[in-house]
């Protein structure tokens, strides 16, 4: 058996700090029971270097082992740091500068959570198109297609439903890789023209492509996909208008809602065809 076909199997040391992630919270579910003002202790005071510097020490942690699976996180950790050492530092001082340090910390822990909002909503829209492509059999029944055409048309029947339908769902990728480029950085906030007409262009050409695949080979209806399409066009306008978090949201709405209308009624209409 190779190294590829091993299954994943957990480190002792990943094991050794699920024990101790367990045991950490039995026993604060143990002393909250008994007394609940513990769980905030006197951040403002004495005990503010001492939550800083235990901070701290989770964020090295929390960083070093998930840059051991995704270097991603690389974007994050830089501003968890920043937060803890303003808390140490609010420990430090007294008065109004403490106050100050500690609005700075919350400030930057809330870029972290709009960089999280917007990893979210992208992971989302991307999945919505990995499931109009995959999730809906499109690769098996053209497939199916392709083995049942004559094989003197299968040439032609190949390169308009591989390589013509292909080009417009690749070039929404990529036009939607700039857009969310763009947007991953300001979610919160609205975007010039043409970053938001670029993630709605993008998903238009993903679906208009794979509708266009669809009608090559026969293999189920095109309309709702066109219809999403034409509506994801629009949406790049919520972008501009309200926040680029809300033109995300809204896209993946459009290709979901499109997505599930579509299965539907293709099991109304299967029993029409079986009584056919």
């Amino acid at each position: 058996m190779s190294d590829a076909e091993l299954p994943l199997r957990a480190s002792t040391l990943e094991l050794f700090f699920d024990l101790v992630f367990v045991f950490a919270i039995t026993q604060l579910t143990s002393v909250l029971t008994r007394d609940v003002s513990v769980a905030i202790p006197d951040a403002f005071g004495r005990d503010g270097v001492a939550l800083g510097v235990g901070y701290l020490i989770v964020v090295l942690i929390h960083g070093w082992l998930y840059q051991r699976v995704n270097r991603n996180i690389a974007r994050v950790t830089p501003f968890n740091l920043a937060a803890a050492l303003l808390v140490i530092a609010a420990g430090v001082v007294e008065g109004r500068a403490a106050y100050a340090l500690w609005a700075a910390a919350l400030a930057i822990h809330a870029v972290t959570v709009s960089l999280a909002l917007s990893a979210g909503l992208g992971l989302a829209l991307t999945a919505a198109l990995w499931w109009a492509y995959f999730g809906t059999e499109d690769d098996e029944r053209a497939e199916r297609a392709m083995v049942a055409a004559d094989p003197t048309a299968r040439p032609a029947l190949a390169l308009a439903a591989y390589f013509y339908t292909y080009i417009p769902m690749l070039l929404g990728i990529v036009a939607l890789a700039s857009g969310v480029k763009e947007a991953i950085v300001r979610t919160g906030s609205t975007l010039p023209a043409g970053p938001c007409v670029a993630m709605g262009s993008g998903v238009a050409l993903f679906l208009a492509g794979s509708a266009a695949f669809r009608h090559a080979l026969r293999i189920g209806p095109e309309r709702y996909r066109l219809g999403a399409a034409v509506a994801c066009l629009a949406a790049s306008w919520v972008g501009v208008a309200l926040s680029v978090a809300a033109e995300m949201a809204l896209l993946t709405l459009i290709v979901a809602a499109a997505l599930v209308v579509e299965s539907r009624a293709a099991v109304d209409t299967v029993p029409d065809s079986v009584g056919a």
